[in-house]
């Protein structure tokens, strides 16, 4: 996984009651990873069967005590790439408008995120991978 994340903000004091804050932000992530399951029961029962140990299966290892290749004949699934980025700006004005006879009566105002600006998922795929034959 690749992550950046970059924000920017700031405080404006217009007067001594009145304060406006602009933010903006920049996020993206980039990633693959293999996505699927330990599958094809068959290759795994002849794997654990074979008595040479160059090619058996090996379950009580971490992975590197078997070979490469029988471990390619056991998996299915397929690879997950992720794409994303998202973009988002705010202003926010904050101050009072007046007194009521309750006491001071302030105003609260927030942009939201603008709408020309793109967010969200860009590529997102799970290719399947085509299971070896034993």
């Amino acid at each position: 996984m690749n992550d950046l994340n970059l924000t920017l903000g700031v405080n404006i004091n217009v007067s001594t009651a009145w304060k406006v804050t602009l933010y903006a932000n920049y996020a993206k992530e980039s990633g693959k990873s293999v996505c699927g399951r330990p599958g094809r029961p068959t290759a795994l029962a002849a794997a654990l069967a074979d008595t040479d140990p160059a090619t058996a299966f090996n379950p009580f290892g971490d992975g590197s005590h078997t070979n490469p290749i029988t471990l390619k004949t056991l998996a299915t699934g397929g690879r997950f790439y992720t794409d994303s980025r998202l973009r988002t700006a705010d202003v926010t004005a904050d101050g009072p408008i007046g007194h009521l006879p309750g006491g001071r009566s302030n105003w609260h105002s927030a942009g939201p995120s603008q709408p020309g600006l793109r967010h969200g998922f860009t590529r997102l795929a799970c290719q399947p991978r085509k299971p070896r034959p034993p």
